[in-house]
């Protein structure tokens, strides 16, 4: 632009205007006449007079034209006091206050010892009062009120300076004279003078006054320069309030008269007492006002200037026209209505409280005449007022300032205001714009005239809060970073919703839509039947439609409703519904059906239409998601107003309380897109040169600001602007979080060309590396804004980031599908040199979704990926669950082959398969060979194969033992491989590995159940004796002597009782195999038949031991007796005998001795020789008994030697076994001897054994005798009489004979043979019974014993047994 036009635009430029009260003549000249009228009429009664008018309505213009006008009428007597300096600085204490105790938390004003004046209205009325007296006083010159105690500041003036420095000087002067002090040095140079003597004195005078003079001059221009009063004095004290005063008028009253006595002041004008809203001062005004009515002395008062105006004009018209003494002292207001409560009372009160009355009407009594002021700007009209005021500005027919002007008018009817606001208008464009040739304003930065004046209004408007601008604490950058932070907020589930909606367009296929469709229409037809069945209706309705009932299908299918789509209107429609109860078919018309289903019946045009709505929908998601990152605050506001309750956030209820509601000018402003984010552009001058307003506005707010934000918007331009900022400003920011913004970042990560660019990049990975609370969150955001474009982050993370992986996968918002397309790009770019974190979220994904992450099914995988990527399954414990769907091409190649080798997979019968297979290919086996076949190999065979594999199955044989078929063996060799070296290598990798004796236990004896007849141990030896009880339970060594003859060595039984009780009952013989030359079997035998009969049963004993062929007979010695069942199994000794395992000798028949009666009977049976040793022998007697009643004939053979020496045989037998003895031997016609007689007798307490011995028939003599010694016995070992009674009857009828007559009723003699044996029955009958026979008579020649007996008493005797 050329000076020329740069003159040219500068006249252009309009002015500015000025705020002042302005006078118009047509507005404001009622107003004046009548309020001059009220003060210069004739009525004098009139002092107190109030103009009263809405703020703007000109009061002050109107009051400034009257001051005016009486000035020039009757000089220096108005005065005007206002009070608006006094009502800021009030304003300001109590903000100051508000804002300390705001600071201080909950604490009161009381509390923190102050207490704001203008709370107390009495408070407020003393310190106007005291602004008063100050403006009366300052208002006055010092010099016409001499008389006052007030003492003010007054300038000394250059000429009394100048007097009064010269008369110190002489008075100093004549006090050094005295002294004749300063003359000699002054005078003695001026000697050198050719002047007489006399003059050198006066000129020394003459210079000492000047000296002094001037010096005193200097003291009196430098101290009093600087002496300020702080305040009034009255004395020695300042203007303040008695203990005894109520008022500052009441305490400085005489002061007030003394100055209006003095001054002539007759009309005080007041403004701006109406800011206090304190009604109270009104009273101490109108007070203070009669008072000086009434004072005498300003009755008849004339001022200093009065009289000297008299004394010039020396004419009588002049003097009548300064005589005050008949004009009254007037105080005139300018106040607003709203000053004043209410003024009216309901009639109610008026009866209940007339003091409520008085207070109401209290306006009406304050003045004495109040003249109203008619607003002529209100918010009816504010705009045309606004129009009229900017019209030399702004385009009046720009239809965006008209619009604001109509949107803004309303809220300011204030016409000073609006001049105010052209005038910054004015001044703020002139700055910020560039004004062209033509005179249009411009702005490098893109910035709009009606959003500088929406601006300006706003800071017009809201004057503490503009202020806050560039202290970031204003409403508007609250606001600011609540909208931001609203976008944040809502802009995670937004795009979140986003995806899933291009997830769905992208998975949409007609055929399951089609099927969704066909369910819903169904759905409505059924209700419809259900209702022309009167039924209930019932999910499980059956539905068929069709044109007949032939081709009728079922409605939840698509063909059935596609059929129907040619129809005509009048075509009728088959319809068959079904439900529990009943079944219903119709005709219905085609056109109905429609209206009953009230939607299209096409399923064609539906999906489209779905096709459609899902892409509109996604389009107006993806523009919300637009909108609210660009940070439209008139869209945020909009957007908050449209969510539903539920949805909405408490930054949303904050945005209306911070702006003062939806209906204030703020609001307003912002709701309708005036004042937006980049409001700090136009509040002050910002001189970057190529920089776009967006990225300016980022880098102020969020750069400058140190307030992050992700989803600020900028495109590429505003990108490189910012980025060029930040370099200039200061490159450490790219390692502070300000910086983190997703598009800044995703435009820096396309620049990798760059290599500053580059490094900055660098320094920004670094800080989002840790992944902590804030970093993490941003790049969260960046994944999910950015979706498939977030690859570049994710590949400069992955080789910096080690909680990158994890992190991922605990996200939240990714979908499947997303989140393995995010882990494929970190797992391409992962670096050896970071251990990366891997936690339950990475590992359970990576557990269930690694097919669908790309890297492992290639082939062809960096082998620098390979390690890292094995670690972190590693540390995850990830198992793949099908290796052979893992990238393999050989053992350098693809991930298979070291997921075997780290035996990273699950362990399946597919993937064992698969691992050996792999192994077997792979260059690096060195092991053995491996081809697939349907047999699982047996893990000695895996062993040889691949020792990692084998390492595998020992770390899950529980698995693998289920993997086997039935057909399948743990343990598998050839017949003609020696299984023993392998079986020790695992059962000792088994032991090592298992975490408790009991795991180990159980694995081993599964080990050795599953093993092939072929792989059993062949042969014990010394290395498997810590796995011999599991061994010989399983039967997994062969069962041979040798064998078994190291298991009784090895005390195997002993120590392992059940697991060799397994081993050796599975076998009924001996198997074939390795046996030993130094096998001793007589040894062996011993153990053999040792072995408890729980453990082996006697047939077994002897088959194994028969099975040995022993050299020689067992020694019976060395036989252990109570380890043979011979309760069970007696014949185990005959058997022995029998099959020559022992020799048939007494030696070997006494080792039996003690054992029960059957284990002797078989022996004695059994044997060929016991009649041979029978003498030498101990036959124990009850055994010999058996011989005796035995009716074996092989037994019967030895009877007959046994009876012969029946008392040598049976002497110490027990009661019974000798009773069946003598039994026995009395059957074979042999007698009794009497040592045995005698012993039975001893044993037959009731006689009853005699009379079983009766019963075998002896010999008549030996029966008599053994009743004779019986029935001693039984008498005098005081048996019990009735058995004896009972058996004695029976034995005397088994005698016969005579013996009959003891028990016949009629007998009364008895003859008996004169034996021993009857002697000794009748001795012991008398001993007993001394009464049953009375007398007994000896016949010698007969040798008969004669007997009388007592007939009653014997029959009394033999009765009692009955």
């Amino acid at each position: 632009m050329t000076e020329k036009s740069n003159a040219a635009a500068e006249s252009e430029i309009p002015e500015l205007k000025p705020l002042y009260p302005q006078y118009d003549e047509s507005s404001h000249s009622p107003y004046v006449k009548r309020l001059e009228k009220a003060l210069q009429g004739e009525d004098t009664k009139i002092h107190n007079i109030a103009l009263s008018g809405v703020y703007g309505s000109g009061k002050s213009s109107i009051l400034e034209k009257v001051v005016k006008d009486l000035e020039e009428e009757r000089p220096h007597t108005t005065r005007t006091i206002s009070l608006a300096p006094l009502a800021a600085q009030l304003k300001e204490q109590d903000d100051r206050k508000v804002n300390s105790v705001s600071d201080e938390g909950d604490s009161t004003p009381e509390e923190s010892g102050t207490s704001p004046e203008s709370s107390k209205p009495s408070s407020i009325t003393n310190l106007i009062q005291k602004e008063i007296i100050k403006q009366l006083l300052y208002g006055t010159d010092p010099e016409k009120i001499p008389a006052s105690h007030f003492h003010k500041m007054n300038e000394i003036g250059l000429g009394k300076q100048i007097l009064s420095s010269l008369a110190f000087g002489m008075l100093l002067l004549f006090i050094l004279n005295i002294y004749q002090w300063p003359y000699s040095y002054i005078q003695k140079p001026l000697t050198w003078l050719p002047i007489p003597t006399s003059i050198t004195k006066i000129l020394a005078e003459i210079v000492i006054i000047c000296l002094l003079s001037i010096a005193t001059f200097a003291l009196f221009h430098y101290f009093g320069t600087r002496i300020h009063l702080a305040k009034i004095d009255v004395g020695t004290a300042g203007i303040t309030l008695g203990e005894n005063s109520d008022s500052y008028f009441d305490q400085y009253l005489d002061e007030i008269i003394y100055i209006f006595e003095k001054t002539g002041i007759r009309t005080v004008f007041f403004e701006d007492l109406d800011r206090f809203q304190d009604a109270q001062i009104f009273d101490s005004l109108r007070e203070l006002n009669q008072t000086l009515n009434n004072d005498p002395k300003l009755q008849h008062t004339e001022s200093t200037i009065q009289k000297i105006s008299q004394r010039l004009h020396f004419s009588h018209s002049a003097k009548e026209k300064n005589s005050q003494s008949s004009t009254p002292i007037q105080f005139v207001y300018a106040i607003h209505d709203a000053i004043f409560s209410n003024q009216y009372v309901s009639a109610d009160a008026q009866i209940a409280n007339q003091e409520s009355l008085a207070h109401s009407f209290s306006r009406a009594k304050f003045f004495d005449i109040i003249i109203p002021v008619v607003p002529f700007v209100s918010a009816s009209n504010s705009y045309q007022i606004a129009l009229e005021t900017l019209e030399d500005v702004l385009d009046a027919n720009d239809p965006q300032m008209i619009n604001l002007l109509e949107l803004v008018a309303d809220t300011i009817p204030d016409k000073r205001t609006w001049i105010n606001i052209r005038n910054e208008f004015i001044v703020y464009r002139e700055h910020l714009f560039v004004q062209s040739p033509e005179g249009r304003f411009t702005s490098k930065l893109g910035l709009e005239e009606s959003h500088l004046l929406a601006f300006i209004i706003y800071k017009n408007c809201y004057l503490d809060d503009s202020v806050k601008i560039h202290d970031g604490k204003s409403k508007l950058d609250y606001f600011y970073n609540n909208a931001r932070e609203l976008a944040k907020q809502k802009l995670s589930n937004l795009i979140d919703q986003n995806h899933k909606l291009e997830d769905q367009i992208s998975r949409f296929t007609d055929e399951s839509n089609a099927e969704k469709r066909a369910l819903e229409l169904k759905a409505k037809l059924c209700h419809f039947m259900a209702l022309i069945a009167d039924t209930t209706e019932d999910n499980e309705d059956s539905l068929r439609v069709g044109l007949n009932a032939n081709n009728a299908s079922d409605a939840s299918t698509p063909q059935a409703w596609r059929e129907l789509t040619g129809c005509e209107e009048t075509d009728q429609v088959y319809v068959e519904y079904g439900s529990r109860w009943a079944r219903t078919t119709r005709l219905i018309p085609y056109s109905l059906l429609k209206r009953v289903i009230d939607t299209s019946l096409d399923i064609g045009q539906w999906e489209e239409s779905q096709k459609i709505n899902l892409t509109n929908k996604n389009a107006d998601l993806s523009k919300t998601i637009e909108d609210l990152r660009s940070g439209d605050w008139a869209f945020i506001l909009q957007f908050e107003e449209s969510q539903t309750k539920e949805s909405q956030t408490s930054l949303g209820n904050d945005f209306y309380t911070l702006l003062g509601g939806n209906t204030s000018l703020l609001y307003r402003l912002i709701s309708h897109g005036w004042i937006g984010q980049d409001y700090m552009l136009y509040s002050t001058i910002y001189t970057d040169e190529g920089i776009t307003r967006n990225a300016l506005n980022f880098i102020l707010h969020h750069i400058d600001g140190n307030n992050p934000d992700y989803q600020f918007k900028l495109d590429d331009e505003d990108s490189e602007d910012a980025l060029r900022r930040i370099r200039r400003k200061d490159k450490a920011i790219f390692r502070q979080h300000r910086v983190l913004n997703i598009d800044l970042l995703h435009y820096m990560l396309s620049r990798r060309d760059d290599s500053e660019t580059d490094q900055n990049t660098n320094q920004i990975i670094e800080m989002l590396s840790p992944l902590d609370n804030e970093t993490s969150e941003f790049v969260s955001a960046y994944l999910d804004r950015l979706a498939d474009d977030a690859n570049p982050l994710l590949i400069k993370m992955a080789s910096h980031s080690q909680k990158l992986l994890s992190f991922l996968a605990q996200r939240g918002t990714t979908g499947t599908d997303m989140l393995c397309q995010h882990l494929d790009v970190a797992f391409h770019h992962l670096s050896r040199e970071i251990q990366y974190t891997v936690d339950g979220n990475l590992a359970d994904f990576l557990q269930n979704h690694w097919r669908s992450i790309s890297i492992f099914r290639d082939s062809n995988i960096a082998p620098a990926l390979v390690e890292p990527i094995v670690q972190i399954l590693n540390d995850g414990k990830v198992r793949i669950d099908s290796l052979s769907e893992l990238g393999y091409k050989d053992s350098s190649s693809g991930l298979r082959y070291p997921c075997v080798e780290q035996n990273l997979y699950v362990f399946s019968r597919g993937n064992l398969e698969t691992a050996l297979d792999t192994i077997s290919q792979s260059d690096n086996n060195q092991d053995g060979s491996y081809s697939v076949c349907n047999r699982l190999p047996a893990l000695n065979m895996i062993m040889h194969i691949s020792r990692t594999v084998y390492a595998n199955a020992l770390g899950h044989l529980e698995k693998y033992f289920d993997l086997l078929t039935k057909d399948e063996y743990a343990l598998d060799c050839s017949s003609n491989q020696n299984i023993a070296d392998d079986l020790l290598h695992i059962l000792d990798d088994i032991r090592q590995q298992a975490n408790e004796e009991e795991d180990t236990e159980k694995l081993i004896l599964t080990l050795l159940n599953r093993c092939s007849s072929s792989a059993r141990l062949p042969l014990f030896e010394d290395r498997f004796e810590d796995y011999t009880d599991a061994l010989m339970e399983c039967d997994a060594v062969h069962f041979t002597p040798t064998n078994l003859q190291w298991a009784f060595a090895h005390d195997a039984l002993t120590e392992h009782e059940s697991s060799m009780t397994t081993w050796i009952q599975k076998h009924d013989s001996f198997e074939q195999g390795y046996t030993d030359e130094n096998l001793d079997k007589e040894k062996l035998a011993e153990d053999t038949i040792n072995l408890p009969a729980t453990i082996l049963n006697s047939d077994k004993k002897i088959r194994l031991l028969q099975e040995l062929e022993l050299d020689s007979p067992i020694p019976t010695s060395s036989i252990e007796l109570d380890h043979q069942d011979l309760e069970h199994y007696p014949e185990i000794y005959a058997q022995l005998l029998k099959n020559g395992l022992v020799a048939d000798t007494a030696e070997s028949f006494e080792s039996l001795e003690g054992q029960p009666w059957p284990v002797q009977e078989a022996w004695i049976k059994e044997s060929q020789k016991f009649g041979d040793y029978l003498g030498d022998v101990k036959l124990h007697p009850n055994e010999a008994r058996h011989i005796v009643c035995a009716e074996d004939p092989q037994l019967q053979r030895f009877a007959g030697i046994i009876m012969d020496n029946f008392r040598d045989y049976t002497e110490g037998a027990n009661e019974t076994e000798l009773l069946n003895a003598s039994a026995a031997l009395i059957r074979k016609g042999k007698n009794i001897d009497e040592a045995t007689r005698q012993d039975l007798a001893e044993h037959d307490g009731g006689l009853d054994n005699t009379r079983f011995l009766l019963d075998a028939e002896p010999e008549r003599q030996s029966a008599i005798a053994m009743f004779a010694d019986a029935l001693e016995y039984a008498v005098t070992h005081g048996q019990t009489e009735n058995d004896i009674v009972r058996n004695m009857k029976q034995i005397f009828q088994k005698l016969g004979d005579e013996y009959l007559k003891f028990i016949n009723p009629n007998s009364k003699c008895i003859n008996l043979p004169n034996t021993d044996e009857n002697q000794q029955i009748i001795k012991t009958l008398c001993n007993w019974k001394p009464q049953l026979i009375p007398q007994i008579e000896k016949i010698d020649e007969k040798n008969l014993i004669k007997i009388r007996r007592d007939q009653k008493l014997w029959n009394g005797f033999f009765k009692q047994d009955k």
